[in-house]
């Protein structure tokens, strides 16, 4: 099995076909989502109660 060799690759090649530009639009969703959730739960553990470093 040979491999093929390796072009000039950048960021654009992920928007050429439907299916990537799904799949990166959904990762990048996910990845912004779940940043956000994180920032907002770590500006919000005061409220929680208790001692943070404990629970």
């Amino acid at each position: 099995m040979k491999l093929e060799e390796k072009g000039n690759e950048n960021v654009f090649d992920l928007l050429k076909t439907s299916a990537l530009r799904r799949t990166t639009f959904n990762i990048y969703f996910c990845w912004f989502i779940i940043s956000y959730i994180y920032y907002a739960l770590s500006w919000n553990t005061n409220d929680l109660g208790g001692d943070p470093y404990i629970t």
